[in-house]
């Protein structure tokens, strides 16, 4: 990852997802979709419970991750803060990192939605998950 962010390869272009919000299940991240880009239902679906497929248990399984410190902001060097003096919050703007959707999907959806349309030159579309 660190070769993606840092180093930014030309040949490929990267997306990388990372939901940053309070709570993100599952439930609350197809909600958000629901209501922002499509028909603002859902349905929950009862897994299976006889004859389950092998991979259904791998569905369920709930990860906790944090980003990897290339998405951190930098920091200002005790001689980069002196020789800055007044100028320090700037340079300080300058080393933050970029995200686009720091709210993550669900803080996100509206954008998200328009950027889609956008880029696919869409109509309103609806999402089946």
């Amino acid at each position: 990852m660190r070769r993606v962010v840092v180093e930014k390869p030309q040949k490929k272009d990267y997306i990388f997802a990372m939901d940053r919000t309070k709570r993100p299940t599952q439930k609350r991240i197809v909600q958000a979709i629901s209501v922002g880009m499509g028909t603002k239902k859902i349905t929950n679906v009862q897994p299976v419970t006889e004859n389950a497929p092998i991979w259904q248990d791998f569905l369920t399984i709930n990860l906790k991750m944090k980003t990897s410190d290339v998405f951190k902001d930098g920091e200002l060097t005790p001689e980069q803060e002196e020789e800055a003096g007044e100028d320090a919050e700037a340079l300080l703007k300058t080393l933050k990192f970029p995200w686009h959707c720091e709210k993550g999907i669900v803080g996100n959806v509206p954008l998200l939605n328009k950027e889609f349309n956008e880029y696919r030159q869409l109509n309103p579309v609806k999402i089946f998950i």
